[in-house]
């Protein structure tokens, strides 16, 4: 019952840090006219002029169209399946030091991650086109090869829990992995933000 408890209360704390990690962002206007007798326009496609309360003609209202939505910038999506699985699994492997029931759980749930890396790493290369040329290529670059040695680790912590005699091991694979999907995960913020 305690251990239920704890697993509760663990998943209520990672939904709640969710929710709130991707509240909208208030970004920093680039340039911000401080005199009030200026008003700023908008020139419309058939010409005409609009001030900024008002609407134009051709402005239409936004369409969610959740087909299009669901698959767009698909990597975005799927990437928190193996970062949130990961660092579950981590979570998992030190408790396990007390209690052993944790034992059976961390291999299903870091081999799930690790299924789940492989469509997380192809989306975000097929992603990683788009930035050909841009400011932030390098960021990609770099974010590139961390995802693809995060997706190897997970492989790796997988055989470690898998193989008898490497199981004594498999706690330090999942330091590095939660390490590694951190600075991953640092790098991929920064592109997408």
């Amino acid at each position: 019952m305690k251990y239920r408890f704890i697993l509760i209360l663990f998943i209520f704390l990672f939904g709640i840090l969710n929710i709130t990690a991707h509240e909208e962002h208030k970004h920093k206007e680039s340039v911000k006219d401080s005199s009030k007798h200026i008003v700023e326009s908008k020139i419309t496609n058939n010409g005409s002029i609009v001030k900024p309360n008002e609407k134009s003609e051709d402005e239409q209202p936004f369409i969610l169209n959740y087909f299009e939505e669901a698959f767009e910038h698909f990597h975005n999506k799927l990437v928190h399946f193996p970062f949130a699985l990961s660092f579950l699994a981590f979570l998992f492997t030190m408790f396990s030091f007390k209690w052993k029931q944790f034992d059976f759980s961390i291999k299903y749930i870091v081999l799930i991650a690790a299924l789940m890396s492989l469509p997380t790493v192809i989306t975000g290369l097929f992603q990683s086109n788009n930035f050909i040329g841009e400011p932030k290529e390098w960021v990609v670059g770099i974010h590139k090869i961390l995802g693809i040695s995060s997706m190897l680790v997970l492989w790796i912590w997988t055989i470690f829990l898998s193989v008898k005699p490497l199981q004594k091991f498999a706690w330090a694979i999942s330091v590095i992995s939660v390490i590694l999907t951190t600075i991953t995960g640092f790098y991929g913020g920064v592109i997408s933000h």
